[in-house]
Protein backbone atom coordinates (compact mmCIF):
# COMPACT_ATOMS: atom_id res chain seq x y z
CA UNK A 1 0.00 0.00 0.00
CA UNK A 2 1.05 3.60 -0.52
CA UNK A 3 0.22 6.78 1.34
CA UNK A 4 -2.29 9.00 -0.45
CA UNK A 5 -3.63 12.45 0.40
CA UNK A 6 -7.20 13.68 0.34
CA UNK A 7 -6.10 16.18 -2.31
CA UNK A 8 -5.05 13.30 -4.57
CA UNK A 9 -8.30 11.46 -3.85
CA UNK A 10 -10.21 14.54 -4.92
CA UNK A 11 -9.15 13.72 -8.50
CA UNK A 12 -11.42 10.68 -8.52
CA UNK A 13 -15.13 10.21 -8.69
CA UNK A 14 -14.90 6.42 -8.75
CA UNK A 15 -12.20 4.80 -6.66
CA UNK A 16 -9.96 2.47 -8.72
CA UNK A 17 -8.40 1.07 -5.51
CA UNK A 18 -9.26 0.27 -1.89
CA UNK A 19 -8.60 2.98 0.72
CA UNK A 20 -7.29 2.01 4.17
CA UNK A 21 -6.56 3.81 7.42
CA UNK A 22 -4.12 1.04 8.35
CA UNK A 23 -3.16 -2.39 7.11
CA UNK A 24 -6.26 -4.07 8.53
CA UNK A 25 -8.94 -1.37 8.44
CA UNK A 26 -10.45 -0.66 5.04
CA UNK A 27 -12.48 2.52 4.70
CA UNK A 28 -13.69 2.41 1.11
CA UNK A 29 -13.63 -0.20 -1.65
CA UNK A 30 -12.62 0.04 -5.28
CA UNK A 31 -15.63 0.95 -7.39
CA UNK A 32 -17.27 3.21 -4.79
CA UNK A 33 -18.34 6.69 -5.83
CA UNK A 34 -16.26 9.14 -3.80
CA UNK A 35 -18.80 11.68 -2.53
CA UNK A 36 -17.88 14.99 -0.81
CA UNK A 37 -19.15 13.50 2.45
CA UNK A 38 -16.70 10.62 2.22
CA UNK A 39 -13.84 13.00 1.53
CA UNK A 40 -14.77 15.07 4.58
CA UNK A 41 -14.87 11.95 6.75
CA UNK A 42 -11.21 11.24 5.86
CA UNK A 43 -9.99 14.42 7.55
CA UNK A 44 -10.06 12.73 10.96
CA UNK A 45 -7.19 10.42 9.94
CA UNK A 46 -3.55 11.48 9.99
CA UNK A 47 -2.60 9.00 7.26
CA UNK A 48 -4.60 7.10 4.68
CA UNK A 49 -3.43 4.46 2.23
CA UNK A 50 -4.32 3.28 -1.25
CA UNK A 51 -3.96 -0.36 -2.18
CA UNK A 52 -1.33 -0.19 -4.90
CA UNK A 53 -2.03 -1.29 -8.44
CA UNK A 54 0.26 -0.63 -11.40
CA UNK A 55 -0.43 3.08 -11.34
CA UNK A 56 -3.05 5.50 -10.11
CA UNK A 57 -4.36 7.80 -12.80
CA UNK A 58 -6.60 10.78 -11.96
CA UNK A 59 -10.09 10.79 -13.31
CA UNK A 60 -10.32 11.84 -16.94
CA UNK A 61 -11.43 15.40 -17.51
CA UNK A 62 -15.07 15.70 -18.44
CA UNK A 63 -15.55 16.82 -22.03
CA UNK A 64 -19.31 17.19 -22.00
CA UNK A 65 -19.12 20.96 -21.43
CA UNK A 66 -16.04 21.55 -23.55
CA UNK A 67 -17.85 21.06 -26.83
CA UNK A 68 -15.84 17.93 -27.68
CA UNK A 69 -18.52 15.44 -26.69
CA UNK A 70 -22.26 15.99 -26.73
CA UNK A 71 -23.90 13.38 -24.56
CA UNK A 72 -27.39 12.21 -25.37
CA UNK A 73 -29.34 10.81 -22.43
CA UNK A 74 -32.61 10.30 -24.25
CA UNK A 75 -32.39 7.93 -27.18
CA UNK A 76 -34.30 4.87 -28.27
CA UNK A 77 -33.54 1.91 -30.46
CA UNK A 78 -35.99 2.63 -33.28
CA UNK A 79 -34.96 6.25 -33.81
CA UNK A 80 -31.20 5.69 -33.96
CA UNK A 81 -29.49 7.05 -37.06
CA UNK A 82 -27.42 4.09 -38.18
CA UNK A 83 -25.71 6.25 -40.81
CA UNK A 84 -23.75 8.03 -38.09
CA UNK A 85 -21.39 5.07 -37.65
CA UNK A 86 -19.22 3.04 -39.99
CA UNK A 87 -18.80 -0.26 -38.20
CA UNK A 88 -17.88 -3.79 -39.31
CA UNK A 89 -20.68 -6.31 -39.58
CA UNK A 90 -20.87 -10.09 -39.61
CA UNK A 91 -21.97 -10.97 -43.14
CA UNK A 92 -22.66 -14.58 -42.08
CA UNK A 93 -24.90 -13.62 -39.17
CA UNK A 94 -28.51 -14.72 -38.83
CA UNK A 95 -29.23 -11.18 -37.60
CA UNK A 96 -29.68 -8.71 -40.45
CA UNK A 97 -27.17 -5.92 -41.09
CA UNK A 98 -29.38 -3.06 -39.89
CA UNK A 99 -30.11 -4.83 -36.59
CA UNK A 100 -26.40 -5.51 -36.01
CA UNK A 101 -25.53 -1.86 -36.56
CA UNK A 102 -28.47 -0.57 -34.53
CA UNK A 103 -27.62 -2.77 -31.51
CA UNK A 104 -23.93 -1.81 -31.69
CA UNK A 105 -24.77 1.89 -31.96
CA UNK A 106 -27.13 1.65 -29.00
CA UNK A 107 -24.41 0.05 -26.89
CA UNK A 108 -21.87 2.65 -28.06
CA UNK A 109 -24.16 5.28 -26.59
CA UNK A 110 -24.43 3.29 -23.35
CA UNK A 111 -20.62 3.19 -23.18
CA UNK A 112 -20.48 6.98 -23.66
CA UNK A 113 -22.78 7.39 -20.65
CA UNK A 114 -20.70 4.98 -18.56
CA UNK A 115 -17.47 6.78 -19.43
CA UNK A 116 -19.09 10.09 -18.49
CA UNK A 117 -20.21 8.46 -15.22
CA UNK A 118 -23.87 9.15 -15.97
CA UNK A 119 -24.71 5.88 -14.27
CA UNK A 120 -28.46 6.23 -13.73
CA UNK A 121 -29.01 6.88 -17.43
CA UNK A 122 -26.45 4.24 -18.49
CA UNK A 123 -27.97 1.43 -16.44
CA UNK A 124 -31.50 2.35 -17.53
CA UNK A 125 -30.43 2.07 -21.17
CA UNK A 126 -28.49 -1.12 -20.46
CA UNK A 127 -31.70 -2.71 -19.19
CA UNK A 128 -33.49 -1.53 -22.33
CA UNK A 129 -30.73 -3.05 -24.46
CA UNK A 130 -31.28 -6.43 -22.82
CA UNK A 131 -34.90 -6.26 -23.97
CA UNK A 132 -33.65 -5.58 -27.50
CA UNK A 133 -31.17 -8.48 -27.37
CA UNK A 134 -33.87 -10.82 -26.11
CA UNK A 135 -36.28 -9.76 -28.84
CA UNK A 136 -33.95 -9.65 -31.83
CA UNK A 137 -31.35 -12.32 -31.04
CA UNK A 138 -32.18 -14.69 -28.20
CA UNK A 139 -35.63 -15.54 -29.52
CA UNK A 140 -34.11 -16.83 -32.76
CA UNK A 141 -30.97 -18.35 -31.24
CA UNK A 142 -32.52 -21.76 -30.57
CA UNK A 143 -32.33 -22.62 -34.25
CA UNK A 144 -28.72 -21.51 -34.70
CA UNK A 145 -26.13 -24.28 -34.96
CA UNK A 146 -23.06 -22.14 -35.61
CA UNK A 147 -21.78 -19.77 -32.96
CA UNK A 148 -20.13 -17.69 -35.64
CA UNK A 149 -23.58 -16.72 -36.94
CA UNK A 150 -24.40 -14.85 -33.73
CA UNK A 151 -21.17 -12.96 -33.05
CA UNK A 152 -20.81 -9.23 -33.38
CA UNK A 153 -17.60 -8.45 -35.25
CA UNK A 154 -15.47 -5.33 -35.13
CA UNK A 155 -14.58 -3.09 -32.20
CA UNK A 156 -13.59 -5.22 -29.19
CA UNK A 157 -14.82 -2.72 -26.58
CA UNK A 158 -18.27 -2.74 -28.16
CA UNK A 159 -18.62 -6.26 -29.54
CA UNK A 160 -17.10 -8.32 -26.73
CA UNK A 161 -19.69 -7.35 -24.08
CA UNK A 162 -22.49 -7.84 -26.60
CA UNK A 163 -21.19 -11.31 -27.52
CA UNK A 164 -20.81 -12.37 -23.90
CA UNK A 165 -24.34 -11.15 -23.20
CA UNK A 166 -25.80 -13.08 -26.15
CA UNK A 167 -23.97 -16.33 -25.47
CA UNK A 168 -24.62 -16.14 -21.72
CA UNK A 169 -28.34 -15.65 -22.35
CA UNK A 170 -28.32 -18.64 -24.69
CA UNK A 171 -26.65 -20.93 -22.15
CA UNK A 172 -29.00 -19.79 -19.38
CA UNK A 173 -31.95 -20.78 -21.54
CA UNK A 174 -30.41 -24.15 -22.45
CA UNK A 175 -29.88 -24.82 -18.74
CA UNK A 176 -33.55 -23.96 -18.19
CA UNK A 177 -32.96 -21.19 -15.69
CA UNK A 178 -36.09 -19.18 -14.96
CA UNK A 179 -36.84 -16.01 -16.92
CA UNK A 180 -35.48 -13.64 -14.25
CA UNK A 181 -32.25 -15.64 -13.90
CA UNK A 182 -31.84 -15.67 -17.69
CA UNK A 183 -32.25 -11.91 -17.80
CA UNK A 184 -29.79 -11.37 -14.94
CA UNK A 185 -27.20 -13.60 -16.63
CA UNK A 186 -27.60 -11.64 -19.87
CA UNK A 187 -27.15 -8.23 -18.28
CA UNK A 188 -24.20 -9.54 -16.26
CA UNK A 189 -22.66 -10.56 -19.58
CA UNK A 190 -23.21 -7.09 -20.99
CA UNK A 191 -21.62 -5.40 -17.94
CA UNK A 192 -19.02 -8.01 -16.97
CA UNK A 193 -16.05 -5.79 -17.87
CA UNK A 194 -17.47 -2.46 -16.70
CA UNK A 195 -14.66 -2.10 -14.15
CA UNK A 196 -12.11 -1.82 -16.98
CA UNK A 197 -13.53 1.57 -17.92
CA UNK A 198 -12.25 3.09 -14.67
CA UNK A 199 -8.79 1.53 -14.32
CA UNK A 200 -6.00 2.85 -16.48
CA UNK A 201 -3.20 0.61 -17.67
CA UNK A 202 -5.21 -2.42 -18.76
CA UNK A 203 -6.78 -1.29 -22.02
CA UNK A 204 -3.76 -2.24 -24.14
CA UNK A 205 -3.16 -5.68 -22.70
CA UNK A 206 -3.31 -7.69 -25.90
CA UNK A 207 -3.07 -11.07 -24.20
CA UNK A 208 -5.53 -11.45 -21.36
CA UNK A 209 -3.95 -14.77 -20.45
CA UNK A 210 -0.34 -13.63 -20.26
CA UNK A 211 -0.75 -10.15 -18.87
CA UNK A 212 -2.97 -10.68 -15.83
CA UNK A 213 -1.63 -7.70 -13.93
CA UNK A 214 -2.72 -6.42 -10.55
CA UNK A 215 -4.60 -3.68 -12.37
CA UNK A 216 -6.41 -6.23 -14.51
CA UNK A 217 -7.45 -8.20 -11.45
CA UNK A 218 -8.94 -5.07 -9.90
CA UNK A 219 -11.55 -4.68 -12.64
CA UNK A 220 -13.85 -7.36 -11.24
CA UNK A 221 -13.91 -5.72 -7.80
CA UNK A 222 -14.40 -2.25 -9.23
CA UNK A 223 -17.26 -3.52 -11.36
CA UNK A 224 -18.86 -5.41 -8.48
CA UNK A 225 -18.83 -2.45 -6.11
CA UNK A 226 -20.10 -0.03 -8.73
CA UNK A 227 -23.04 -2.27 -9.64
CA UNK A 228 -23.81 -2.87 -5.96
CA UNK A 229 -23.89 0.86 -5.34
CA UNK A 230 -26.48 1.28 -8.08
CA UNK A 231 -28.67 -1.52 -6.75
CA UNK A 232 -28.16 -4.04 -9.50
CA UNK A 233 -29.42 -7.53 -8.53
CA UNK A 234 -27.01 -9.43 -6.30
CA UNK A 235 -26.75 -12.20 -8.91
CA UNK A 236 -25.54 -9.68 -11.50
CA UNK A 237 -23.01 -8.14 -9.12
CA UNK A 238 -21.61 -11.49 -7.96
CA UNK A 239 -21.41 -12.87 -11.50
CA UNK A 240 -19.32 -9.84 -12.50
CA UNK A 241 -17.10 -10.35 -9.45
CA UNK A 242 -16.53 -14.07 -10.08
CA UNK A 243 -16.33 -14.35 -13.87
CA UNK A 244 -12.53 -14.86 -13.74
CA UNK A 245 -12.69 -17.62 -11.11
CA UNK A 246 -11.63 -21.05 -12.38
CA UNK A 247 -13.19 -24.38 -11.56
CA UNK A 248 -9.94 -25.62 -9.97
CA UNK A 249 -9.53 -22.54 -7.75
CA UNK A 250 -6.72 -20.94 -9.77
CA UNK A 251 -8.67 -17.82 -10.78
CA UNK A 252 -9.26 -14.43 -9.17
CA UNK A 253 -10.16 -12.40 -7.16
CA UNK A 254 -10.80 -14.95 -4.37
CA UNK A 255 -9.52 -18.25 -5.76
CA UNK A 256 -12.79 -20.08 -5.12
CA UNK A 257 -13.66 -23.28 -7.00
CA UNK A 258 -16.39 -25.63 -8.17
CA UNK A 259 -19.83 -24.93 -6.74
CA UNK A 260 -18.54 -22.02 -4.67
CA UNK A 261 -18.66 -20.09 -7.95
CA UNK A 262 -22.25 -19.11 -8.69
CA UNK A 263 -23.71 -20.57 -11.89
CA UNK A 264 -24.15 -17.19 -13.64
CA UNK A 265 -20.43 -16.56 -13.13
CA UNK A 266 -19.64 -20.04 -14.47
CA UNK A 267 -21.66 -19.14 -17.56
CA UNK A 268 -19.87 -15.81 -18.01
CA UNK A 269 -16.51 -17.52 -17.63
CA UNK A 270 -17.16 -19.84 -20.57
CA UNK A 271 -18.61 -17.13 -22.82
CA UNK A 272 -15.94 -14.58 -21.92
CA UNK A 273 -13.14 -17.03 -22.69
CA UNK A 274 -14.67 -18.15 -25.99
CA UNK A 275 -15.07 -14.59 -27.24
CA UNK A 276 -11.56 -13.62 -26.14
CA UNK A 277 -10.28 -16.59 -28.11
CA UNK A 278 -12.27 -15.45 -31.13
CA UNK A 279 -10.83 -11.92 -30.77
CA UNK A 280 -7.32 -13.41 -30.39
CA UNK A 281 -6.87 -12.02 -26.89
CA UNK A 282 -5.03 -15.17 -25.79
CA UNK A 283 -1.57 -16.55 -26.70
CA UNK A 284 -3.07 -19.17 -29.04
CA UNK A 285 -4.09 -17.87 -32.45
CA UNK A 286 -7.66 -18.87 -33.22
CA UNK A 287 -9.13 -18.83 -36.72
CA UNK A 288 -12.65 -20.15 -36.26
CA UNK A 289 -15.21 -21.58 -33.86
CA UNK A 290 -13.82 -25.12 -34.09
CA UNK A 291 -10.38 -23.91 -32.99
CA UNK A 292 -11.94 -22.09 -30.06
CA UNK A 293 -14.02 -25.07 -28.94
CA UNK A 294 -11.01 -27.36 -29.25
CA UNK A 295 -8.95 -25.08 -26.99
CA UNK A 296 -11.74 -24.89 -24.42
CA UNK A 297 -12.14 -28.67 -24.35
CA UNK A 298 -8.39 -29.02 -23.84
CA UNK A 299 -8.64 -26.80 -20.76
CA UNK A 300 -11.70 -28.74 -19.69
CA UNK A 301 -12.99 -28.83 -16.16
CA UNK A 302 -9.81 -27.44 -14.65
CA UNK A 303 -11.02 -24.06 -15.89
CA UNK A 304 -14.74 -24.44 -16.57
CA UNK A 305 -17.74 -25.99 -14.85
CA UNK A 306 -18.50 -29.20 -16.75
CA UNK A 307 -22.24 -28.66 -17.21
CA UNK A 308 -21.76 -25.15 -18.57
CA UNK A 309 -18.81 -26.04 -20.82
CA UNK A 310 -20.52 -28.99 -22.49
CA UNK A 311 -23.79 -27.11 -22.83
CA UNK A 312 -21.89 -24.36 -24.64
CA UNK A 313 -20.03 -26.80 -26.90
CA UNK A 314 -23.23 -28.63 -27.81
CA UNK A 315 -24.94 -25.38 -28.82
CA UNK A 316 -22.64 -25.03 -31.82
CA UNK A 317 -21.27 -27.18 -34.58
CA UNK A 318 -17.76 -28.48 -33.89
CA UNK A 319 -17.28 -28.41 -37.66
CA UNK A 320 -17.83 -24.64 -37.89
CA UNK A 321 -14.58 -23.73 -39.67
CA UNK A 322 -15.60 -20.41 -41.21
CA UNK A 323 -12.73 -17.99 -40.64
CA UNK A 324 -13.70 -15.06 -38.41
CA UNK A 325 -11.74 -12.61 -40.55
CA UNK A 326 -13.53 -13.74 -43.71
CA UNK A 327 -16.90 -13.04 -42.09
CA UNK A 328 -16.22 -9.35 -41.54
CA UNK A 329 -17.38 -6.70 -43.97
CA UNK A 330 -18.44 -3.03 -43.95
Amino acid sequence: MKVITTKELNNYKILPFDVYVNENEKLFSAGEVLTPGKLISLRQYDTIYAQEIQEIIPEKEQTQDSGKVKLSYDFDYDSLNIMEVNTPINKSAVVDTETQIRIKLYFMKVLELLKAEAFDHAFEHAQALINIIEQHILLVSEEVKKGSQLRFLGEYEVCHPLNVAVFSGMIARRLELDSLECRNVTIAGLLHDIGKLYIDGIKNENSLELLVSDAMKQHVTVGYNLLKQYNMPETVCTAVLEHHENNDGSGYPRGISNDWIIKPAQILSVCNYFDNLAFNKTPIHIFNTRDALKRMLELGTSKFAAEVLYTFVHMFSYNDTENFEDMTTY
